[in-house]
């Protein structure tokens, strides 16, 4: 199995809490948490792309006709 592309490998980093319980420093926090999340959806999107092109390599190698045989017999 190819090894993941290293973006993928890299977690985004967390923002701090904010400092105190300004509504600036509460609503900077919440754009920085934001920004964060959509960072680990993306990622995460990466990831289940990378999974099904490596299932696809394996069931595209030469195992086809077992992989196609034994999901008729599944259903």
């Amino acid at each position: 199995m190819p090894e993941p592309p290293a973006v993928l490998m890299v977690p985004p980093v967390r923002p701090a809490p904010p400092e105190n319980g300004s509504v600036r420093a509460l609503l900077e926090h919440a754009a920085e948490f934001g920004a964060y999340t959509a960072e680990l959806e993306i990622q995460n999107a990466g990831w289940r792309e990378w999974v099904r092109g490596n299932y696809q390599l394996k069931v595209n190698s030469s195992n086809l006709k077992e992989t196609l045989k034994s999901s008729e017999t599944d259903k």
